[in-house]
């Protein structure tokens, strides 16, 4: 292993990584969303490589990459079969700095926030008008429902999308709360704040049913 000593991101052998005895967590393979990270690694290749550092095994001597951050993308390269993968290779370190660097790594992952998200999803339709959702949903590895669902969140009144980014509101309610009226939003706001989504939802929908029937009749509904 002596030729890939110098640090920096590298494309280094999956058989060549072991996972750290330390990691904050294990492969989550029972979720929706590792299904979905593995379907885009097949896809697209791994776009954010994994991070490891150098270590020798004490039994024996030999060199191998430790994982330090990235134990989801890494399992999931695994199971596409890749025989390779991009890592930046750090100085070897102590475990407690190894197990520092890994919660700083879980601290810098922000999560992209769910209104501001729908704004990118409608720039990439926008910069392509032959672009279904349908097609942008395959090539993002998500249902058809998800992305409408998501772009559902651009109806929304502006400070309920800000109490919805701020996670004041959770995804559920934002999505019943984005069917109806900007005009009737305000109205429900401290109710999407604090009802579960089975609470919550149903009224939504029966709401939005009275104001379609009173549409139709020509009338406002009260």
């Amino acid at each position: 292993m002596s030729d890939v000593l110098g640090l920096g991101v590298q494309e280094i052998p999956v058989s060549a990584i072991r996972e750290s005895k330390q990691a904050l967590r294990g492969a989550q393979r029972e979720s929706e969303a590792y299904e979905e990270l593995v379907g885009s690694i097949k896809t697209d290749g791994l776009m954010n490589p994994i991070v490891v550092c150098i270590r020798s095994d004490a039994a024996t001597g030999e060199e191998f990459y430790e994982l330090v951050d990235g134990v989801q993308r890494y399992n999931a390269v695994l199971d596409c079969g890749f025989e390779t993968v991009p890592a930046n290779v750090i100085n070897g370190e102590n475990e407690a700095a190894l197990m520092r660097k890994q919660i700083v790594g879980n601290i810098h992952r922000i999560e992209t926030k769910p209104v501001e998200y729908s704004k990118h999803l409608q720039k990439i339709l926008a910069l392509d008008p032959l672009l279904t959702v349908a097609q942008l949903a395959s090539q993002l590895n998500k249902s058809t429902a998800w992305i409408s669902q998501r772009l559902g969140l651009l109806n929304l009144d502006k400070k309920v999308a800000e109490l919805v980014d701020d996670g004041k509101i959770n995804l559920s309610n934002a999505y019943a709360l984005a069917k109806l009226p900007v005009e009737e939003q305000t109205n429900f706001i401290d109710q999407a704040m604090t009802e579960t989504p089975s609470e919550f939802v149903p009224k939504m929908n029966e709401r939005k049913k009275e104001l379609d029937k009173a549409r139709r009749e020509g009338r406002t509904a009260a």
